[in-house]
């Protein structure tokens, strides 16, 4: 399950990566475009990523039961985030030539899958850190974000509404628990004249609190002892709250499984609804 091709946006329907890849004459993005917005990664049957947890329930189960497709338009913005990662990583040559390869761990050496028992059974926990610095006892993850939405709450210190902050904390139990620093590299995806006036930088470097170990790991349990039970018994798992909806931008824009949820597909009826009407008092 997962993503399996793309909303085409000449045929207004669900065509396989397979079928457009090979059968299309007339592709709206040249196929190396294409190829690159369709480099998800799929899903494995018993092994959950660590993005996967700190995901809403709802959102994670809708990802692993069903197939979607998605238009190219809207696989952009996911782009953006492998790129900052992509470039980061094609300096590991050089700072091999530099003799450093054992003081900036890159992220192809910092893969870690730990076993979960829970009594719904057993799973695995999956995760790769960006960057570990051993010397400096320090983890690092690279990110991008809006600067509004998701990145101002992180420069004013409200970790506990981000998501970020737990995952980097989940890198520094299972994969480098010596970890004494946790940092974010993020880009501002939205950086323009107004942002630089507030005195902020196109990439900001945010130190995370660190959480306590024993704490994280009950926290996994939780998480994936009740994703195994809603594999079970799906009909439990529950609604996302307003705050995981985004007030139903999430539902309406950004959640791969809001056409199979009655939820989603309410919220984000509602979410279009209100912006229309703003559109037209506008006007």
């Amino acid at each position: 399950m997962g993503l399996k091709g793309f909303v085409c946006p000449q045929l207004k329907a669900a065509v396989p990566f397979h079928r457009c890849f090979n059968e299309c004459k007339k592709t709206c993005h040249p196929l190396p475009t294409l190829l690159a917005l369709a480099n998800t990664r799929p899903t494995e049957k018993g092994v959950y990523h660590v993005t996967e947890i700190i995901n809403p329930y709802k959102v994670t189960c809708l990802q692993r039961y069903h197939d979607y497709y998605r238009s190219p338009e809207s696989l952009i913005y996911v782009t953006f985030g492998r790129a900052f990662h992509s470039i980061i990583e094609e300096t590991m040559p050089k700072v091999e030539a530099l003799g450093l390869e054992k003081e900036f761990l890159f992220e192809h050496t910092n893969s870690f899958k730990v076993k979960i028992d829970t009594k719904y059974g057993s799973a695995f926990l999956s995760g790769t850190p960006d960057l570990i610095i051993p010397s400096a006892f320090q983890i690092w993850d690279y990110k991008t974000g809006k600067y509004f939405y998701e990145v101002q709450k992180l420069l004013e210190g409200r970790f506990e509404e981000s998501k970020h902050p737990t995952q980097l904390n989940i890198y520094r139990a299972y994969a480098f628990p010596e970890a004494k620093e946790l940092y974010l590299e993020m880009m501002i995806k939205d950086y323009s004249g107004r942002v630089r006036a507030l005195g902020v930088k196109p990439i900001e470097i945010i130190q995370i609190p660190i959480i306590p170990v024993d704490r994280i790991e009950a926290y996994v349990h939780e998480r994936i002892e009740n994703l195994l039970m809603y594999e079970k018994y799906p009909e439990k798992v529950p609604d996302c709250t307003p705050e995981e909806t985004w007030n139903g931008i999430r539902c309406k824009d950004y959640c791969d499984g809001s056409e199979f949820c009655v939820q989603g597909q309410l919220l984000g009826n509602e979410h279009e609804t209100k912006k229309t009407r703003k559109a037209r008092t506008k006007k």
